[in-house]
């Protein structure tokens, strides 16, 4: 399977695995001061963009149930006899996620974010097992959307078509995993640059090895304002 036949059909199956949620009211009162001389507006995804049922995007949690970790393991076409008896696959990918937390931490990186591949393709080492790429992307993506469900916010594909109307730069700065751009698309029905965002101006947390609260993250998206806007951080909305 080609790239963008691999693309296709994890677009597809984030479709199939998902449906509508309804965000829930927060208790903090609009306040609608005009803001000028913005030209840029970086978005956050998690919470923001889409809903989430986590509330933010990561597998740290300690307690995930067996059974989408199962059913995950079967939709991605890995064989049922190659999980031993009794194994904790929830467990196993957490550990695995707090070990390479510790080896940043101890190389100074203060807010660590993961490669998901990179801890599913561990956690896979050590079951003897090597899947090839599709498979193992296939894997992230099925387990994900079973235990952090997801949707697009009211009003998304508006919000984004109006501004990038309006022709304000659209970009995102976000802790997220190379599933999250794939869900907006499914989300917004074409791929994000085509919406309006330009892809030099996005920052995901899993390329940079650094997640949000830390400002490291922003370097991306500021770089990208401007080297190819001339934007400075002043005239962007986050």
């Amino acid at each position: 399977m080609d790239a963008a036949d691999d693309e296709e059909l994890l677009i597809e199956r984030i479709r199939a695995l998902t449906s509508p949620l309804a965000p829930e009211p927060t208790s903090a009162e609009a306040r609608l001061a005009p803001l000028t001389a913005i030209r840029a507006v970086l978005f956050d995804i998690y919470g923001t963009l889409v809903i989430s049922g986590c509330g933010d995007i990561g597998l740290t949690a300690s307690t995930r149930a067996q059974s989408p970790f199962v059913e995950a393991w079967t939709a991605a076409g890995l064989p049922a006899e190659r999980l031993p008896p009794g194994f904790d696959g929830p467990a196993a990918l957490t550990a695995q996620i707090r070990a390479d937390h510790a080896r940043s931490r101890a190389a100074a990186v203060e807010h660590p974010e993961v490669d998901i591949l990179a801890m599913w393709r561990a956690l896979l080492d050590a079951l003897g097992i090597e899947p090839d790429l599709s498979t193992l992307r296939r894997l992230a993506v099925e387990y994900e959307l079973r235990t952090n469900p997801v949707w697009p916010m009211p009003g998304l594909g508006d919000i984004v078509k109006t501004l990038a109307g309006r022709g304000l730069v659209l970009g995102v700065v976000s802790n997220a995993q190379f599933y999250t751009p794939l869900m907006l698309r499914a989300f917004l029905g074409r791929p994000m640059d085509a919406a309006g965002f330009d892809p030099r101006c996005c920052a995901w947390s899993y390329r940079q090895g650094v997640a949000k609260p830390s400002t490291d993250v922003y370097g991306p998206a500021l770089a990208g304002l401007r080297e190819h806007h001339g934007l400075r951080p002043e005239a962007v909305l986050y």
